[in-house]
C-alpha cells in the first residue's frame, strides 16, 4: 500500500475512535438508504411498470443497481455494528506511532 493512502485511512481510524457513536449512527444512515433503494428498484423490476420500458437493457441495470444497494446496505449494517468492538481493541497511540513512521519512511525516500 502507498505510505500516503496508508496515512490517510489511519487518520479516518482515528476520526472513528474518537466519536465511535458518531460512526455507528453514520453507517446504519447509509445502510437505511442503500435498503430503500434496493426495495424501489426491486419493486418497480417486478411490477407491471417494467413492460413499459422500450430497451429491456434497463432491466438488467435496474436489477443490478438494486443488487449492488443490497450488498452495501448489508456490508453497512456489519459496518455499524461492529464500529464499538473494533474500537475497544485500537489505540490513538499505536495510530499516530504508525503515522510517524510513515512520515519519517517519507522524509528518507525524499532526501535519497
Amino acid at each position: 500500500m502507498k505510505p500516503k493512502a496508508e496515512k490517510k485511512i489511519l487518520r479516518e481510524f482515528i476520526k472513528v475512535i474518537d466519536d465511535p457513536d458518531r460512526a455507528e449512527k453514520k453507517f446504519i444512515k447509509l445502510s437505511r438508504i442503500a435498503l430503500t433503494i434496493c426495495v424501489i428498484f426491486l419493486f418497480y423490476c417486478l411490477s407491471n411498470g417494467i413492460e413499459t420500458i422500450e430497451n429491456k437493457y434497463y432491466f438488467a441495470l435496474l436489477a443490478f443497481i438494486s443488487g449492488v444497494s443490497f450488498g452495501l446496505a448489508i456490508w453497512f449494517i456489519q459496518a455499524g455494528t461492529q464500529t464499538k468492538i473494533m474500537v475497544k481493541h485500537m489505540s490513538n497511540e499505536s495510530i499516530n506511532r504508525r503515522i510517524d513512521e510513515i512520515d519519517s519512511i517519507c522524509k528518507e525516500k525524499g532526501s535519497e
